[in-house]
């Protein structure tokens, strides 16, 4: 079973050179050197605040549609994995300058509609929390400004404490484009953005305003961002030349597989910081042995370093 599913994540997966910072490791004393114990800890410190109060099996739900996916981390030092099953990654968590990034890998964890959504659900609701809290790095004593995408986003946020929430509002609407103001001016004086990019075929995020979020999450912001990337090739390729997830998360080590994964029932939260896409290809390079969790997000790894010249891998 699980060569199978390996063999579907490698046909399955995209990477983008782009997203990766520098040359992987190729002997273990480079492990040593490329990513020591301060960004283990660091790591275990942020694990911690992002699953603080949820199940270790945060989800039941089988879902009805093909809206989400999972994601692909790439050789990345600030990368690592929050929320992963045996079929891959559902959320992680990284960095873009001196802001923080978190992303979910369907547009159900932001889901606007009872159509195909995860919000509700005690643990999802409070892995959306802790979050924004770290991605603001604040806490409940000083909660931070969100602009959300949708009014479901700030019921959560409010019901655990978040009080300033402002949804934004769609300000253009043609054809399938139903375009909210992610603009410079809409993030001025935000903590934090929580931006789903599509849900099926309509689009919510204008390419024009990549630049924008960007711009926002390197200055210190922070930034939650789902899509479904499948139902976006589908239904909406012609906007961009790429999925704009991937471009808003470019240079993070995280990108979004076209692919679907209808059932998180198996779904875990990540604990364990050697997880993380640094320490795992260590791991493989020492030969010590793997979860399946851990075996799934090999092949995106393989693809990075080979990209990055190390190809006897």
């Amino acid at each position: 079973m699980l060569s199978k599913l390996i063999s579907i994540t490698i046909a399955a997966l995209i990477f983008t050179v782009g997203c990766q910072a520098k040359k992987p490791p190729s002997t273990i004393n480079d492990c040593d050197a490329a990513f020591g114990d301060a960004q283990i800890t660091e790591i275990e410190t942020s694990l911690e605040q992002l699953t603080r109060g949820i199940n270790s099996n945060p989800t039941q739900t089988i879902l009805p549609e093909d809206t989400n996916g999972t994601l692909s981390l790439g050789l990345n030092a600030d990368v690592f994995p929050v929320l992963s099953s045996p079929t891959g990654v559902h959320s992680a968590a990284s960095k873009l300058e001196n802001g923080r990034i978190v992303a979910y890998s369907g547009q159900d964890f932001l889901g606007s509609q009872d159509r195909s959504t995860l919000l509700g659900e005690p643990s999802i609701d409070t892995l959306i929390s802790n979050a924004v809290y770290w991605s603001t790095q604040t806490d409940s004593s000083t909660p931070p400004k969100v602009l959300v995408a949708n009014h479901r986003i700030k019921e959560v946020l409010q019901q655990k404490g978040i009080s300033d929430v402002t949804v934004s509002p769609v300000i253009l609407t043609d054809g399938l484009w139903s375009f909210q103001d992610w603009s410079a001016d809409a993030l001025t004086g935000m903590d934090a953005a929580v931006v789903q990019v599509n849900e099926w075929g309509t689009l919510y995020v204008n390419p024009d305003d990549v630049t924008a979020l960007r711009d926002f999450v390197a200055s210190g912001g922070g930034l939650l961002i789902a899509g479904s990337a499948l139902h976006y090739s589908w239904w909406l390729n012609y906007s961009a030349e790429q999925f704009i997830g991937d471009m808003l998360t470019e240079g993070t080590g995280i990108s979004w597989n076209i692919l679907s994964i209808k059932d998180l029932s198996d779904s875990t939260v990540v604990q364990d910081a050697l997880s993380a896409p640094y320490p795992l290809w260590c791991t493989y390079l020492a030969g010590e042995p793997m979860t399946e969790n851990q075996l799934v997000q090999l092949p995106p790894l393989f693809n990075a370093a080979k990209s990055l010249g190390e190809e006897d891998v």
